[in-house]
């Protein structure tokens, strides 16, 4: 998602960006504090939406929308300002919101949660369902790896959402039997080359790092559904069913959250 947030005051501009990273923490920002400026980027970039002061120098913020339109006939421009009276002019040009200053995380929620131009998510290649049971999904068709535990071990992985796992507490959640010995280590050794082999044969081996220190998933490179449930995605929230990777003990706790989260 792109979005684009011009304001003549840096310290507005600056506080602004903060609010939209906690709500979308993925969005490509760019910052503008004059409106030529983010002409010129917008002819070459097409932005998603646009926040919109309008009491710039040089175009005013309606003028400044109108131009913008013109590169982008679905752009959501959202106004905010201090001044009243502009609402009718906003509505004129279909804006998708306005909003009124001091700007607040909640404001700018609800006006994300509106957007009168759905932003339409470009799909990625994996998906990693974790709803149910676990199953990786590449172009649409579940991966299929050569040994057994190798699908457990990318569950885990995705399940600890990037954080490094070493190979010891891999073996300990795959085996649950306190023993790391150099037979253990070797069965390791080749779960990880069956996961990055496979992967790389369907050309996914983007997705999984593997290092002395440890594994872990690169989690820009996939979709999953457990993240976009906890990022507030709605559409994922009607998708749990109240099970999560069913078929790993692992996801008994995260399963519970999930179920907590549901009820609030």
């Amino acid at each position: 998602m792109k979005i684009a947030i011009a304001d003549d005051e840096q310290i507005l501009l600056n506080y602004m960006m903060k609010l939209v990273e906690e709500l979308l923490p993925e969005a490509e920002i760019d910052l503008f504090g004059s409106s030529a400026k983010l002409i010129e980027s917008a002819r070459k970039k097409k932005y998603d939406i646009a926040f919109l002061d309008i009491q710039m120098p040089g175009y005013s913020g309606i003028e400044l929308a109108k131009v913008m339109k013109e590169t982008n006939n679905s752009l959501n421009i959202i106004f905010v300002t201090g001044y009243d009276g502009y609402e009718s002019k906003a509505m004129e040009l279909f804006a998708s919101g306005y909003v009124k200053k001091p700007a607040t995380k909640e404001k700018i929620r609800i006006q994300l949660d509106n957007l009168r131009y759905p932003v339409i998510k470009k799909q990625k290649r994996v998906f990693a369902k974790t709803f149910g049971n676990f199953t990786l999904f590449v172009d649409g068709k579940p991966v299929k790896f050569s040994r057994n535990k190798t699908l457990h071990a990318v569950a885990y992985l995705v399940h600890c959402r990037g954080s490094v796992v070493s190979r010891k507490e891999l073996s300990s959640v795959i085996f649950d039997d306190g023993i790391y010995d150099s037979n253990r280590i070797s069965y390791i050794s080749k779960l990880c080359s069956d996961m990055q082999s496979t992967l790389n044969e369907l050309n996914a081996g983007n997705i999984i790092r593997i290092t002395p220190a440890g594994l872990s998933v690169n989690v820009n490179e996939f979709d999953c559904d457990l993240y976009a449930f906890t990022d507030g995605d709605k559409n994922a929230e009607k998708k749990y069913q109240g099970e999560y990777m069913s078929q790993f003990d692992f996801g008994m706790e995260t399963e519970g959250m999930l179920n907590s989260m549901l009820i609030k």
